[in-house]
């Protein structure tokens, strides 16, 4: 068996600062599991965040990136970002939202530790629009096809804000 087989919780600690206030004790667990038709799903939540910091990171979906690429299902001599790093990576995203904001998370993974759970550590800081409670964002389906060149890989996404659209780019790089 490979390790992405064994692992199936994945937990970090989140820290950092956003819109200048400090964050406060976040918990990220994410369990990866199989169906009985051998496909994988990957679950996420995250505990001790207030309302106001919530809001304000409604569409960051880039905070749950590595969750994804480490517990992705591996097909035709594949390999996930589990296997193909052991669990031992940095991942550095920085988000620039259309309204001038700029938030940038960092992903430490510590590896595989004694239990089979793949542990993270998650930085954020910068600043993100700040929405008021009760806002809708809505992101549509869309697909994407990632070409890695190198370490770098930017990305751009339309998200609709009650009635306006907004966009917002992501400049990941991998270490």
């Amino acid at each position: 068996m490979n390790i992405a087989d064994d692992v199936q919780v994945i937990v970090g600690q989140v820290q950092g600062t956003i819109n200048g206030v400090m964050l406060p004790k976040i918990l990220l667990v994410s369990n990866v599991s199989k169906s009985r038709q051998d496909v994988r799903h990957v679950s996420c939540s995250l505990s001790g965040m207030p309302t106001p910091i919530r809001n304000w990171l409604q569409f960051v979906e880039p905070l749950t990136t590595p969750l994804y690429w480490a517990g992705a299902e591996e097909k035709a001599g594949s390999v996930n970002g589990l296997t193909l790093t052991k669990g031992k990576f940095n991942l550095s995203t920085l988000i620039k939202y259309g309204s001038g904001q700029q938030l940038m998370i960092e992903h430490v993974g510590r590896g595989v530790n004694e239990k089979g759970v793949l542990v993270m550590d998650v930085k954020m800081n910068g600043s993100t629009p700040r929405y008021p409670s009760g806002t809708r964002i809505y992101i549509p389906d869309y697909k994407e096809l990632f070409v890695q060149t190198g370490a770098y890989v930017q990305r751009m996404i339309y998200c609709k804000l009650n009635r306006f659209i907004l966009p917002f780019f992501l400049f990941f790089l991998f270490l």
